[in-house]
C-alpha cells in the first residue's frame, strides 16, 4: 500500500462539526484519524479545555439540583477539572514548547476561575448542560451529523471556548 492511501474499513463515521475545521487545514491527517482509524497522541491545549469543561459541566450540574449560583463550588470545580486533565495525561499528552503537565494544570485552574468570575454572575442557569444532539444524514460515507452543547436555556444556546488564542468570530461559525 502506498503513503497515499487511506486504509478506510467502509464503515460509515459519525461528523462532529468541532471536526470539520481540522478538515479543511489538513484533509490528509483528517482521513487518516477518521476514516483510517489511526490515532494520533492528544494535543495538551485540547486536554486543558476539556477539562475546563468538565469542571464547568459538573458546576452546572450541582447548580441546577440547588437552582442557586450564589455559592459555586470552586473546589469541586478544580477538583474534577485537574482530575479530568489527570486521566488525559496518563495516556499521554503532547506538550507545546515551554509546557509541561505543571503549567497544564495552572491553566486549567486559571480558566475554571475566569468561568466562574467573568461568565457565571452574567448567565442563567442552564436547563441541560453537555447534551448530545444527532442528525441523521443519508450519505455513503457518514451516517450522521452529531455533537454536544455546552449549555442550554429556554433563551439561548452556547458553546464554552478555551483558545490560547485570541477568539475571533469566523473560528466560532
Amino acid at each position: 500500500m502506498s503513503n497515499t492511501e487511506i486504509n478506510w474499513d467502509g464503515q460509515k463515521i459519525t461528523l462532529r462539526p468541532s471536526s470539520i475545521d481540522s478538515f479543511y487545514s489538513c484533509p490528509w491527517q483528517w482521513a487518516n484519524v477518521f476514516l483510517g482509524g489511526k490515532t494520533t497522541i492528544p494535543g495538551a491545549r485540547a486536554a486543558i479545555g476539556t477539562a475546563i469543561h468538565q469542571g464547568v459541566e459538573d458546576m452546572w450540574l450541582e447548580t441546577m439540583l440547588t437552582w442557586n449560583k450564589e455559592k459555586v463550588n470552586l473546589n469541586m470545580m478544580r477538583d474534577s477539572a485537574i482530575e479530568s486533565l489527570q486521566g488525559m495525561d496518563k495516556d499521554g499528552l503532547q506538550y507545546d514548547k515551554d509546557e509541561n503537565y505543571q503549567t497544564a494544570e495552572r491553566t486549567v485552574i486559571e480558566g475554571v476561575n475566569v468561568f466562574v468570575d467573568d461568565i457565571v454572575p452574567y448567565v442563567d442557569i442552564p436547563t441541560a448542560v453537555e447534551q448530545r444532539i444527532v442528525m441523521p444524514l443519508d450519505n455513503k460515507v457518514i451516517s450522521d451529523l452529531a455533537g454536544t452543547l455546552d449549555y442550554l436555556t429556554p433563551t439561548a444556546l452556547a458553546d464554552v471556548k478555551t483558545s490560547k488564542r485570541k477568539p475571533v468570530a469566523a473560528g466560532h461559525v
